[in-house]
């Protein structure tokens, strides 16, 4: 009976080191190369805004990311995701706002009114897709694409209006005559001001950089967190078209204006 113990605990621990070998002499864990998943990371509410101090600064929103993982070396690994946000903007309201023009046409002859924001929220949506490298630390990883690794990212992100909000008034009122002014105030019933986003995407280029640890759980199931600091090429040009010559955005310019600022800031810090 001892002898057959003995013999059992040896075949044990030979199996096991067969295994530990085959997992050290191959890429990928265990032999499995690939890794597939859905991640859930949040980054700041208000990031745009990240040197003022309302009250929300620090309220989070979740990035919803999907991914596949392929082991290309022992200690590195390629990724491809792709991820999908929806962000709530808040205007606060400003008489020295940027003015948005639209034009009108009122018995044969064209006419433009111009507005100013006066808050309100609207919403946005974020979405991305990228690639990204992974390289796995020695002393703490068998081999990818499971353990601890530092990852160089690249994406590009797409950000739209799904719906506008915001509050409009006239601000060139004494421009216009009774007839005009009822066509074009966002506030008189029967309006002609149209506030249904059109083409208002705008798209950037992001590079990050940061850390990830994958735990596992069972053979095929892992524990998957990371945290990353990304830089948008949207934080370095672009703009509204405002200009003291009196060029003004329309609606949808505005509305890509503030995808933009979405898009620049919006996910300089995931975890």
């Amino acid at each position: 009976m001892e002898n057959k113990y003995i013999r059992f605990c040896a075949l044990t621990v030979l199996l096991l080191a067969f295994n530990f070998t085959q997992g050290q002499g191959n890429p990928g864990f265990l032999g499995k190369k690939i890794a597939a998943g859905y991640s859930s990371q949040y980054c700041l509410l208000k990031s745009d805004e990240i040197l003022y101090s309302e009250s929300n600064l620090y309220q989070v929103l979740t990035n919803h990311d999907v991914y596949v993982e392929y082991a290309i070396k022992k200690y590195v690994s390629l990724a491809a995701h792709a991820s999908y946000q929806k962000v709530p903007i808040e205007d606060y309201g400003s008489y020295y706002s940027e003015e948005i023009a639209a034009n009108y046409t009122y018995g044969g002859k064209d006419f433009q009114a111009l507005y100013h924001k006066d808050g309100g929220i609207s919403d946005f949506a974020t979405s991305s897709v990228g690639l990204k490298i992974s390289a796995f630390m020695r002393n703490t990883t068998i081999s990818s694409p499971i353990g601890v690794s530092s990852f160089f990212r690249a994406d590009v992100y797409s950000t739209r209006a799904l719906n506008n909000n915001f509050k409009y008034y006239l601000s060139n009122e004494e421009d216009l005559n009774t007839y005009q002014e009822n066509i074009a105030d966002p506030n008189v019933k029967g309006n002609q001001f149209n506030r249904t986003p059109g083409k208002t995407a705008h798209r950037s280029l992001s590079l990050g950089f940061g850390l990830e640890s994958k735990i596992l759980l069972t053979r095929s199931v892992f524990l998957r967190f990371n945290g990353d600091f990304n830089v948008s090429t949207s934080l370095f040009g672009g703009g509204s078209n405002y200009s003291y010559e009196e060029i003004y955005n329309t609606v949808d310019e505005d509305l890509k204006d503030e995808a933009r600022r979405v898009t620049s800031f919006r996910n300089m810090f995931l975890m």
